[in-house]
């Protein structure tokens, strides 16, 4: 999505195998829409298991955004699928556990027993890591 400073952002995430015509190895299940930038998918794999793949863009690093991204997976997605929860995305908040927006962030998903992955290296030109998966006990 290009923004007004003339800059474009955002995350997707893309399958590049196994989705033949004629096979149902990926079938989404159910979609969720956050914002206009984000959004959440339920999808079964080998009709076997299922996960929530959200990709999720906070352009500016708003906490705000955060909070709803947060209250939008609790209102429609059943707690016992919580475990199975994937986001995917561009944060714009530096995983630092002394920065008080990743202390917010690591709040929301322990709330719904996610965390944080840590990307171990920088994401970001300017050294920070912005970019990263938060995910459930079921990886």
């Amino acid at each position: 999505m290009l923004r007004n400073e003339g800059r474009g952002g955002g995350s997707a995430t893309l399958v590049t195998s196994g989705m033949r015509k004629d096979s149902l190895w990926f079938q989404v299940i159910k979609k969720i829409k956050i914002n206009k930038d984000s959004g959440a998918v339920k999808v079964r794999i080998n009709h076997l298991f299922f996960i929530w793949i959200v990709n999720f863009y906070n352009h500016d690093g708003n906490i705000k955004k955060m909070q709803k991204l947060f209250g939008e997976l609790r209102a429609n997605i059943p707690p016992s699928e919580w475990g199975m929860i994937y986001v995917i995305g561009d944060f714009n908040i530096n995983f630092d556990p002394e920065d008080k927006k990743f202390k917010m962030l690591r709040t929301l998903s322990k709330h719904m027993g996610l965390q944080p992955e840590d990307p171990r290296s920088a994401t970001h030109r300017n050294g920070r890591k912005i970019d990263f998966v938060i995910h459930g006990e079921l990886n």
